[in-house]
């Protein structure tokens, strides 16, 4: 694992192409949880958000069975170092064949470092379409303040991302939103890259893929022709083959789509505004955003 990695201009005519090993979105998918989890051994450890940890872990225990042993923690609110080295104990102490990430984008980093470190298969499960993190093999950390400091680059993507469309139909609709303009960013980066020749983020850094390219515009054309149509659903909680096509765009198709080609200027912006000092609008935002997660039901 590397905390850090230059990615400049190619210098090799090598391409490479990076993905999970299974993808599944669908409605009610999370109940399937269990039969994933025995293609990989009976011991898990299961990071949640903490704002859904009380409603998940309670649906969790019906749906999973005493053949499996589970130890559920309950995520602290920040990828830094501290968050990873505590979920780390914490599956090294049940000697967890899986780690398992559900929540946001945060959540999920933990989760994924966690599974390297402690050396087990990992599945992660989105909460909400608002980041391209479920798909990808790197964690981005901040510190306690919640400042920027480094990205951890692993050697495989997730075993399997699992998305409940029924949870995303449900969360905060300012989340799939975010999601889609993060994703909209992901065409346009790659273009950037591709006229550069910038290596992308697999191993060491590669020239993209054909697909890796295809992959970006698909999702931009995806959110500009459904991406309106599903935020009315969404804001609904119904979910159609209209939100389903974004929540793919949102989360595989932007996943596959930046770390095959690279990010650009607008994630080095958006990592620079972290050190920035948050104005007061800003931070009433950040309230509000909380107390919105609270009143969803999943």
């Amino acid at each position: 694992m590397k905390s850090g990695i230059e990615i400049y201009r190619t210098n090799t005519c090598t391409r490479a192409f990076g993905s999970p090993s299974r993808y599944y979105q669908g409605k009610g998918e999370l109940n399937n949880l269990q039969a994933h989890i025995e293609n990989f051994g009976l011991r898990v450890a299961i990071l949640i958000d903490g704002f859904l940890y009380e409603d998940l872990k309670n649906r969790l225990e019906s749906i999973l069975s005493e053949r499996i042993g589970v130890k559920y923690c309950k995520f602290g609110g920040e990828c830094t170092d501290q968050e990873i080295e505590r979920f780390v104990e914490d599956a090294t102490e049940v000697k967890a064949d899986v780690v398992i990430g559900i929540g946001g984008g945060k959540t999920l980093d933990v989760a994924k470092a966690t599974a390297y470190m402690a050396n087990t298969y990992l599945i992660v499960c989105p909460s909400a379409a608002s980041t391209d993190s479920p798909t990808s093999a790197l964690s981005v950390v901040y510190t306690e303040e919640g400042v920027h400091s480094h990205c951890y680059y692993f050697k495989k993507n997730p075993d399997i991302v699992l998305v409940d469309s029924d949870m995303i139909k449900n969360a905060p609709v300012r989340l799939l939103v975010s999601g889609m303009g993060d994703a909209i960013a992901t065409y346009f980066e790659a273009m950037s890259n591709e006229h550069s020749d910038s290596a992308n983020y697999i191993g060491s850094g590669y020239r993209r893929t054909k697909l890796s390219l295809a992959a970006s515009k698909l999702c931009f054309d995806l959110i500009i022709e459904k991406g309106i149509h599903a935020v009315v659903e969404a804001k609904h909680h119904i979910c159609t083959e209209v939100l389903e096509d974004v929540i793919e765009a949102n989360i595989l198709l932007s996943g596959l789509g930046f770390e095959n080609t690279g990010c650009s200027v607008a994630h080095a912006i958006a990592s620079g505004l972290t050190v920035a000092e948050a104005s007061g609008f800003l931070q009433n935002d950040r309230i509000a955003d909380q107390a919105s997660r609270y009143e969803c039901a999943y």
